[in-house]
């Protein structure tokens, strides 16, 4: 009895790691989409569906699919009426501040360690109440000091260079009308997404 028990477990929860083969290609990524077409209508919203001859924009995210859906709501255009795709990833300027911040402190860091540890200096300053000087021993900064300060120095040129990049960060596919551009372009698209 106890082991029918374990035996039928094990067969639920097999079948909820499988995947069936049948499957059609989604993925959890949001594009933002602006669709212009050859009468001059300039339709912007989320990418919902890149299918064989249509393209299908949404008013709210949804995941982007690689096949026909007919969902309500959305806005289809033709491949003979398409003019040019322009598709941006939603969050890409936040990706790249983060990326932008980690690679810019790593460096730093790096940097700093590298530079190695200072030797203390003796300062000595002359005394404007009477004659002589004062003698001081300043401290020589460590190598972890030194990886600190330029780490935080470094955030903040990641940070610049990041943002800038996240927000180039589009593709522009000039479809023309033509089937074989718009091919191109869906191909690209699910190389990237790796399907």
């Amino acid at each position: 009895m106890k082991s029918s028990i374990t035996f039928i477990v094990c067969a639920l929860l097999l079948n909820q790691l499988t995947v069936a083969q049948d499957s059609l290609p989604q993925k959890h990524v949001v594009f933002r989409a602006k669709v212009k077409t050859y009468d001059g209508h300039v339709k912007t919203g989320c990418l919902q569906a890149i299918a064989d001859s249509i393209i299908s924009l949404s008013d709210k995210k949804s995941l982007l699919r690689f096949y026909r859906d007919d969902d309500h709501g959305s806005s289809s255009f033709n491949v003979a009426s398409l003019d040019r795709v322009q598709l941006h990833r939603k969050g890409s300027v936040g990706r790249g501040i983060w990326g932008g911040a980690l690679i810019g402190f790593a460096t730093g860091f790096i940097a700093g360690i590298v530079q190695g540890n200072d030797e203390d200096k003796t300062v000595q300053i002359p005394n404007i109440f009477g004659g002589g000087y004062d003698t001081y021993v300043v401290k020589g900064t460590t190598a972890s000091q030194k990886g600190m300060l330029l780490g935080a120095t470094g955030i903040l040129g990641g940070v610049i260079i990041g943002a800038i990049i996240g927000a180039a960060s589009h593709n522009k596919f000039i479809i023309r009308g033509k089937k074989e551009n718009y091919e191109k372009m869906r191909k690209k698209m699910m190389a990237k997404l790796g399907l």
